[in-house]
């Protein structure tokens, strides 16, 4: 990962707003929370180019569809809207349901991960550079699996975007 923006803190009131985005179908909460981050954003980026697309991190089929969505790409689709970049939420898959992160350490993170995700694109991506796009960063595991997998694919640079960085996050 070449940068990482995660500008708010997931302590109250953002930990809650965040809950209840991915659990309590609070799907307003993903305007609010771009609104907060936008400028952090376009601070990070003020020198340097804007990644290509952005990349959603992807929830397990099963889980999306008991959730209704996916909330990492609802967050893509309202920063989309907001800095005029492409969304491209079809490259990657999540293809076995792991247990939550929550409870697991980094090297557990990292363990719990294996396997978890496969390159799903049917047709050529060339980006030289995107961002994946979630919604809490603990230690990174999940943004650093999938970032292996979009440099195995070809692409030079991958940044990670989040809304929040717990307070136990470590950089890997």
């Amino acid at each position: 990962i070449h940068r990482t923006v995660a500008p708010l803190r997931y302590a109250f009131p953002i930990d809650c707003c965040l809950q209840e985005l991915k659990y309590q179908h609070r799907r307003y909460r993903a305007a609010q929370l771009i609104t907060l981050t936008k400028q952090s954003l376009e601070d990070a980026y003020a020198e340097d180019s804007w990644p290509e697309y952005l990349i959603p991190v992807p929830l397990y089929r099963k889980d999306e569809r008991r959730r209704g969505y996916n909330q990492a790409h609802l967050l893509a689709k309202k920063l989309s809207t907001q800095l005029a970049l492409p969304v491209e939420s079809h490259l990657l898959g999540k293809q076995i349901r792991t247990q939550s992160q929550t409870r697991f350490d980094r090297q557990a993170r990292q363990r719990n991960l294996k396997h978890a995700f496969v390159w799903q694109a049917k047709h050529a991506f060339e980006a030289q550079h995107v961002a994946l796009v979630d919604d809490v960063m603990t230690t990174g595991a999940t943004l650093h699996t999938l970032a292996q997998l979009l440099v195995n694919k070809g692409v030079k640079r991958v940044d990670a975007w989040s809304i929040a960085r717990t307070p136990k996050q470590q950089a890997l």
